[in-house]
């Protein structure tokens, strides 16, 4: 008994480090720079807002970053306007919260929340904001809120019961916008009965006050030049009939209008006569110059920040968008193999929010810890409705997209371009696909599923291309094998799962709105899809002997982690696990996780993304309370990051993928980025991969042994228990070229695989092995 406690106690730091999750959220804003909603230039630095998230360029530096809560300090996520205060010198952040932060041309940030924190039962909404000599006017839902620049704080506050859609003060006059007339008053506020109508009227009309009697109105269609007497009439003159994008900017001499829609901008001079000019554009620039500047124009388009005429371009680390046609990403990836992680569009998952397209454009973007690239092949830019994604085993270089875009929706991308596409019915067996499912066994054979086959071809059948024949330059629908599986296109085409553990047991679910059903097999098949076994669960009872709800469910994910056992996420059901290899055995049960006592569970939530990191870890994707971290049996929880406990932009998360060191989740705000600061000592060795495990004649690729860590001993032995290879990794993974240490090919043979934290602590039996044949 002393000899087990005193193992226990040695093996507690491990279990400890295995367990441990420290680290910190970083936001990475999305771009869309083409439809930068406010472009400003001061003295020192340009200020553009995109996508609800800021840029800054030092135009002393040159250095351009975001600015977010996590590299600025930021008070909260996603902005909805920006203001900037020529004579203070401060630029004015309005949040969608009416939180507010002042930040001043010397970097000092002061947060303003009076507004966000007064409890009211109306809307507090900031629609627009003006500067007086001393105060920052802001027009709201409500009425108007006056901020005093010297001790950034909420001076006056007049609740109307009314919208404000813009305000001013123009000379002794307080001026409104609301329900499309303009409103004047020179003395009490107090009441919105103690403006009067000026008989002048404008849709969306905002203000900007230009000397003691005179004023920009701007709105629908509409930019005028406007004089107030003392009587409070006014007098108007158009100055052009378009609608602007932005906030009128004051310039050296006058003012600047973007008019992005209508593809020009106007200078105005401040001549007397409020002379007018007009510059042509196109529809993705915008324009600014400041009043404090050098007198040179700035311009924000697709490639970013830059001066008027120069191709020296400024873009910061960021999320970068192509077109407003999809600008949300839906779904991620890490590939191992190249230490990336992978964000896509994904056109099915309608169901997780109002603002998601279902003909949604492709995008691919890559991050490698440090920037983001736009990855997305040439010949699918232009592809609509974009599904899942599978890599390759053994390539960093390869992988595979599909679509709905039929009849070329499956796609073989290698070095960053197409370079085969699959014509349903020419170089696949379906004659049509609503949704392709794809993935890769770890014998290196890819798996194609039809969704929704229709009446004309072959149902409840999936295809396997062989290893050999995925890289061929030429690929016909008789080079797949096609293999009978039962009640296979069961369910409908929103959303399936697709997922094949670690014992090459194929596992998918029927989809959208379906019964909570699984469709399993397993085995390799022949040239006439024979040798498989196949298997239809109609129903899922848990380790108690009591039936999992399956009624009006969404089966939004599954996942295989390192033991085999498939992961379940869904609308409705709770999370629960199985082992698919169990499924052909009589009395088979599913498990659902019980959480310690006391503890906060995610098992009764909305899952709809399920990640397993390098310690068999889960991490769970809900789509209202954000993400739980949970132990590999499910019974801890070790980790729960939403908006009240961590910098998680929202808790509304569609999907998470996990590095070694970081993960990725992809939230309706944006995405953020976990590192984590104490990286664990020990991973689960027991999960050890190899793929392929069949190595044939034609195969010239590597064999990827996976699921190790840097300096890990990887040690390959042949039957005779020779050491034919041995290796250090210096990453998750290993490459074996299927070659010994004089860089001959190895024999015909069955080679076994043991990997260790060092070359003492190798396992006395094989994690893997690969059967290599010369």
């Amino acid at each position: 008994m002393k000899k087990i406690i005193a193992l226990l106690a040695m093996l507690m730091p491990i279990i400890a480090a295995a367990q441990s999750l420290e680290g910190s959220w970083r936001f990475h804003p999305t771009y869309l720079m083409s439809q930068a909603t406010e472009f400003i230039d001061t003295e020192h630095h340009v200020y553009a807002l995109s996508n609800g998230a800021l840029i800054c360029l030092d135009k002393t530096t040159n250095e351009i970053k975001p600015l977010t809560q996590a590299s600025s300090g930021l008070s909260d996520v996603t902005i909805r306007n920006i203001y900037y205060n020529y004579n203070k010198k401060y630029l004015l952040i309005v949040y969608n919260n009416s939180n507010l932060d002042i930040l001043f041309e010397d970097g000092k940030l002061v947060n303003v929340s009076d507004l966000r924190d007064v409890v009211m039962n109306s809307s507090k909404v900031v629609n627009h904001v003006t500067f007086t000599t001393d105060h920052a006017l802001l027009a709201t839902a409500f009425g108007l809120v006056f901020i005093d620049c010297e001790s950034a704080r909420v001076s006056e506050f007049r609740n109307y019961g009314v919208t404000i859609t813009s305000a001013a003060q123009v000379g002794n006059r307080l001026l409104v916008s609301s329900g499309g007339k303009i409103m004047a008053t020179q003395g009490r506020h107090e009441t919105f009965s103690d403006f009067e109508d000026t008989g002048i009227a404008l849709a969306s009309g905002k203000l900007y006050p230009i000397d003691e009697n005179k004023f920009f109105l701007y709105g629908t269609n509409k930019l005028m030049r406007c004089t107030i007497d003392d009587n409070n009439a006014i007098t108007t003159k158009d100055i052009v009939s378009a609608t602007p994008t932005c906030n009128i900017q004051p310039t050296n001499g006058g003012w600047l209008v973007n008019f992005r829609a209508s593809k020009y901008y106007y200078t105005i001079k401040d001549d007397g006569n409020f002379t007018a000019t007009k510059t042509t554009c196109n529809n993705t620039e915008l324009f600014s110059c400041s009043p404090d500047g050098d007198g040179a124009m700035w311009q924000i388009d697709n490639n970013g920040i830059h001066l008027k005429g120069s191709t020296d371009y400024h873009k910061p680390d960021g999320i970068f968008m192509r077109t407003a046609a999809s600008p949300q990403m839906l779904y991620s990836y890490y590939n191992a193999q190249d230490n990336k992680f992978y964000v896509t569009t994904h056109g099915q998952r309608m169901y997780y929010g109002g603002n998601t397209n279902a003909n949604s454009l492709y995008y691919v973007l890559t991050y490698d810890g440090a920037n983001w690239l736009d990855a997305t092949p040439t010949a699918v830019r232009s592809v609509t409705s974009p599904g899942p994604m599978a890599f390759m085993p053994g390539h960093d270089n390869v992988f595979f997209l599909t679509s709905r875009s039929a009849p070329n929706n499956l796609f073989r991308v290698v070095d960053g371009q197409v370079d085969f596409t699959f014509a349903a019915g020419t170089n696949n067996p379906y004659s049509s696909l609503v949704q392709p499912r794809i993935a890769f066994d770890y014998d290196g054979n890819l798996w194609l599923c039809s969704t929704r086959a229709s009446s004309t071809q072959p149902k409840d059948v999936a295809c396997m291309l062989p290893r050999e024949k995925v890289l061929s330059p030429q690929i016909t629908k008789d080079d797949w094998i096609v293999v009978s599986v039962p009640n296979l296109s069961d369910g409908t085409f929103q959303d399936q799962s697709f997922v094949i553990n670690k014992d090459n047991v194929k596992v998918t679910n029927g989809g959208y709105f379906a019964k909570l059903a699984m469709s399993i097999w397993r085995g390799t098949p022949d040239s006439t899809g024979n040798g498989v076994d196949a298997t239809y669960i109609t129903s899922f009872v848990d380790q108690s002997g009591q039936a999992i709800d399956a009624q009006e469910n969404y089966v939004y994910c599954l996942a295989a982690d390192s033991t085999g056992n498939v992961w379940v996420g869904s609308s409705r059901s709770p999370v629960f696990f199985f082992n698919p290899s169990e499924a052909f055995e009589p009395n088979f049960r599913a498990t659902r996780p019980q959480p310690l006592d006391g503890e906060d569970s995610p098992y009764s939530l909305a899952v709809c993304g399920i990640a397993v990191d390098s310690q068999n870890r889960k991490w769970l994707a809900t789509l209202e309370s954000g993400i739980y971290v949970v132990s590999g049996d499910g019974t801890q929880i070790l980790k729960h990051f939403d908006t009240d406990n961590c910098d998680i932009p929202s808790s509304k998360v569609y999907s998470v993928a996990v590095s070694p060191t970081s993960a990725i989740a992809l939230t309706d705000k944006g995405v953020a980025e976990f590192a984590m600061s104490e990286i664990p000592t020990a991973i689960d060795y027991t999960a050890v991969t190899a793929a392929p495990t069949i190595v044939e004649p034609a195969y010239t690729g590597f064999v990827t042994i996976g699921e190790v860590e840097t300096g890990a001993c990887v040690r390959i032995t042949d039957r005779d228990g020779n050491i034919v290879r041995e290796f250090t990794a210096t990453g998750s993974q290993v490459a074996w070229d299927t070659c010994d240490e004089t860089g001959e090919r190895v024999p015909t043979g069955i080679y076994s695989v043991y990997a260790g934290r060092s070359a003492e602590q190798l396992p006395g039996t094989p994690q893997v092995r690969v059967k290599i044949i010369k």
